[in-house]
């Protein structure tokens, strides 16, 4: 039975205790026992609410799931809360821990809901993008042409226009990596070419915010990620 996935970032490997294998087969236990959605835990006769991004447990049953120490887990529960990666709330019963930022990380619900209308609608995505790519704009009432000749003219201005008009999310993100670029083009037969090179991996990214895009952009290439970026490489980057 398909029960989901958790999503672990490169990055991770800047941390200098990745390379101990106590700390990775804990945090990804962290990770896999997160709730995705909140809901109620059942501790012995009580029942807990716990958040997205919340589980409650115990040093022991940690231990137990692990296979490592319990004063073993205790220390690397203190340096994951010292680096400012979970929080910790403590009783005499159990421990409630939180993964800061875990929507930044994970954000599996709206990632699976998305792929679940990506399957839904691949074909009729392909045949609308077709034709929008053949539609172009000619006038300010919005009336399509039906056959753009190859060589009409289309200025970076007037496509950025055009693709925000647009309802499809990825024809959106298209629009917003041609106004980052700025290619030199002038025809809307070169803007059609346009949107086919960057038509699949601008679909993969079309479940990302803005927000979430532009920070992995400036986790990719630092300062100079406006220049550098392209949309291929933050689907590599982005999607497992």
């Amino acid at each position: 039975m398909h029960r989901g996935y958790i999503r672990l970032w490169r990055k991770i490997e800047d941390n200098p205790l990745s390379k101990d294998p106590y700390f990775m087969a804990l945090w990804s236990w962290i990770l896999l026992l997160s709730n995705h959605q909140e809901k109620e835990w059942k501790i012995g006769y009580q029942k807990i609410p716990v958040k997205t991004g919340q589980f409650a447990t115990s040093r022991a049953s940690l231990s137990k799931k692990t296979g490592i120490h319990e004063s073993k887990i205790e220390r690397i529960l203190k340096y994951l809360e010292s680096e400012q990666q979970i929080e910790q709330q403590k009783t005499t019963k159990y421990r409630l821990i939180t993964v800061l930022k875990w929507s930044n990380y994970q954000n599996i619900e709206q990632q699976s809901e998305q792929q679940v209308n990506n399957k839904r609608t691949a074909s009729e995505q392909q045949v609308n993008t077709t034709k929008e790519c053949i539609r172009m704009y000619k006038n300010d009432k919005n009336k399509i042409a039906r056959s753009p000749k190859v060589d009409s003219p289309m200025l970076l201005n007037e496509f950025i226009e055009w693709t925000q008009t647009s309802k499809q999310r990825h024809i959106n993100l298209i629009g917003t990596y041609a106004d980052a670029k700025k290619p030199e083009f002038t025809t809307k037969d070169q803007w059609s070419s346009f949107i086919k090179r960057n038509l699949r991996p601008a679909q993969r990214l079309s479940p990302f915010t803005d927000e979430q895009i532009k920070k992995a952009a400036e986790e990719l290439y630092g300062a100079e990620w406006l220049s550098k970026w392209t949309l291929e490489t933050l689907e590599k980057f982005l999607i497992p």
